[in-house]
């Protein structure tokens, strides 16, 4: 009986460090052009926001980072309480990221959390909307004249009623297709409630249904059917 009883104990031990093993979480990168910043961290979001790890940056722009992670859930990248990146990191998961401070979310590259990955890439996209509707800024103070004044504003009105239709049906596309995902609360509130409720229905039931004990979409649940 002893012996059953320091087996039995011995295998819950066992399985105990197996868990926590499979929850830490790492996070490697390196800063590009890094000048003035010293310090990275990392805190979990929620209802009691937590930070988790920090770590200096090294004379090369380089920093490391374990916690652990109890479920997939918001995080915040933070460099020097200034700059900040939103990840959704799972447990176990060994995440490298590299970027540069010259064009932060641009110049971002993630690997390890796909969930990270996913919303840094559809910044990008996103940032690329803007960079097309600010580009018909410049096409106007280079090309207006007092004989095409009203031409061309109706013009380059027309294309930039396009790009946010495109922009709009983009964020649409993606949060139905990622109904599940926690990367569609970053997006949603760009789309009006009322033109797009049946989006938002969409996500909300396939998020609530997958994280019903997230602070986020807990509030989002509970928020949007107030609405509806």
């Amino acid at each position: 009986m002893t012996n059953l009883k320091f087996i039995s104990s011995l295998l819950w031990l066992c399985t105990v460090n197996f868990v926590l093993a499979q929850s830490v979480t790492t996070i490697k990168g390196t800063v590009k052009d890094n000048k003035n910043f010293t310090n990275i961290s990392i805190s979990k979001m929620g209802g009691k926001a937590t930070k988790l790890a920090s770590s200096l940056i090294d004379a090369q722009g380089n920093f490391s980072m374990s916690f652990n992670v109890e479920k997939t859930c918001f995080h915040r990248l933070e460099l020097n309480n200034k700059i900040y990146q939103l990840l959704v990191i799972s447990p176990g998961e060994n995440i490298n990221i590299i970027f540069s401070l010259n064009d932060f979310q641009n110049s971002m590259q993630i690997s390890g959390s796909p969930e990270s990955e996913l919303i840094v890439e559809t910044q990008k996209i996103l940032n690329g909307f803007k960079k097309r509707t600010d580009s018909l800024d410049v096409i106007y103070k280079n090309h207006v004249t007092s004989s095409n004044i009203d031409s061309l504003r109706y013009e380059l009105s027309l294309k930039a009623q396009q790009i946010e239709i495109e922009r709009i049906n983009f964020i649409h596309d993606f949060i139905v297709k990622h109904n599940n995902s926690l990367a569609g609360l970053i997006f949603i509130e760009q789309l009006n409630i009322d033109q797009y409720l049946n989006t938002y229905s969409i996500l909300d039931k396939g998020l609530f249904e997958k994280y019903p004990d997230d602070d986020y979409v807990v509030s989002f649940h509970y928020k949007e059917n107030s609405n509806w």
